[in-house]
């Protein structure tokens, strides 16, 4: 017989007494899919807001959900319970402009949003400068790249003081939490 989950405490910190699986099977996956959230709303819940259960547990005060904007049925499907979804997502409390398909709305762990509880669930305060992580635009070579880059510019006559450097190109945005220098320079003067 499984163990039942009876406090969400059981769920913190480096110990659990439950399995990894245990705590996904008996926790986060035993809501509704979004396809079936959907359904029992006007318009296909088109303009409202939907969270996953997982996000509002790992990150309770920054509020990650999708904005619903578009839904299309599959109609061959029993209970209509199948086709796509686009929104727009917001993730940990910044939003992604651009318009995309959630992929993980078969998960079965979807909440909608009231709409009376909509305008405090979205409220966020943001600043990007704390919240962000900045990483380096360029960061030297490794030596003995160092060495072949130097023998070239010997090799090519060209005199330079400076050392060689390797460029860093960063995925930066709201998912991955990462800014480069001339991010927060920027950052700095919109908010000034």
């Amino acid at each position: 017989m499984p163990r039942k989950i009876t406090n969400i405490h059981h769920l913190v910190g480096n110990f659990s007494p439950f399995s990894r699986n245990e705590i996904f099977q008996k926790f986060f996956f035993t809501g509704n899919n979004l396809f079936n959230v959907c359904m029992k709303c006007p318009k296909f819940g088109i303009g409202r807001i939907a969270t996953r259960q997982r996000w509002t547990l790992l990150y309770p005060n920054e509020p990650s959900y999708f904005q619903i904007t578009r839904v299309k049925i599959d109609p061959s499907r029993k209970d209509l319970d199948g086709g796509k979804i686009w929104g727009v997502k917001t993730w940990r409390g910044y939003r992604i402009e651009e318009e995309k398909l959630i992929t993980s709305a078969f998960k079965k762990e979807w909440i909608l949003i009231r709409k009376s509880d909509e305008k405090e669930f979205c409220e966020f305060q943001s600043d990007p400068l704390r919240d962000f992580a900045v990483v380096p635009s360029h960061r030297p070579l490794p030596p003995l790249l160092k060495a072949m880059v130097l023998q070239q510019y010997d090799n090519r006559n060209i005199d330079t003081d400076e050392e060689p450097m390797l460029k860093l190109v960063v995925e930066k945005g709201p998912e991955t939490r990462l800014l480069q220098p001339e991010d927060v320079e920027r950052l700095k003067q919109t908010t000034s």
